[in-house]
């Protein structure tokens, strides 16, 4: 089953699209689809309050045998957060956005958790900013980018379950008015550099690579020195 979860940047955009729902079934080995996108969400309330809700609905339609694939792209509210109007970070965003991962990694009915990227941010010219004035603001808009920036930089594989989509250049490009949102040609990029991790070689259904064809055909039992082998076969009779 592949669970596809996360904020308003990709809400609506998998949805009702059968096309790439085949398209996802084939590369990733799905038999389901399910998405959750929530508007306004934070990565850790959807880790925290909406997946154990979906975990246990799927646990439960399918008799407890479950695999689930989990593609998350949300972050991106989490990081506002983290920057005020007075431009101070909150230093603990890395270790509570990695907290969050773990408990989708953590989960015994889980295969792989694909992580999204975060995206880079405009200036706001349209009815947000009258709500989030910083969104209008150049410099929280520049200080926003270069932790955006660092954060995409510094991902890395901390658990075997992870697997990250990496940035995708342009992107900056497909941005809407409202600083935010990708427009649709947008979301159709970002949201395609998913297979380009789907067409990376993967190891085994386990991650654990096959033996060498070398090795497996030398016997583990062959004498290492076969003078003293046939020595010691001889005081047997």
């Amino acid at each position: 089953i592949g669970l596809f979860m996360g904020d308003s940047i990709l809400h609506g955009f998998l949805d009702d699209n059968l096309p790439l729902h085949a398209k996802l079934k084939e590369n990733f080995d799905l038999s389901i689809i399910k998405t959750n996108y929530i508007k306004g969400g934070t990565l850790s309330f959807i880790a925290h309050s909406v997946f154990p809700r979906l975990i246990a609905e799927i646990i439960g339609e399918n008799d407890n045998d479950a695999c689930v694939d989990i593609f998350i792209s949300a972050g991106a509210v989490d990081l506002s957060d983290s920057i005020s109007d007075s431009l101070e970070f909150d230093e603990s965003f890395i270790c509570k956005r990695n907290k969050a991962l773990k408990a989708l990694l953590g989960h015994p009915f889980v295969r792989r958790v694909y992580l999204f990227p975060l995206t880079p941010r405009k200036l706001c010219h349209g009815k947000l900013c009258q709500r989030f004035p910083k969104y209008a603001n150049n410099s929280w808009i520049s200080l926003a980018n270069s932790f955006i920036s660092k954060v995409n930089k510094t991902n890395f594989q901390f658990h075997s379950k992870l697997k990250l989509v990496q940035p995708l250049v342009g992107i900056h490009q497909h941005i809407s008015n409202d600083g935010i949102h990708l427009t649709d040609m947008g979301k159709h990029f970002f949201f395609n550099s998913l297979f380009l991790v789907g067409e990376q070689k993967m190891l085994s259904q386990d991650d654990f690579p096959p033996l060498k064809t070398p090795f497996l055909k030398k016997s583990p039992l062959q004498s290492i020195d076969q003078h003293i082998a046939s020595k010691e076969g001889a005081m047997r009779y």
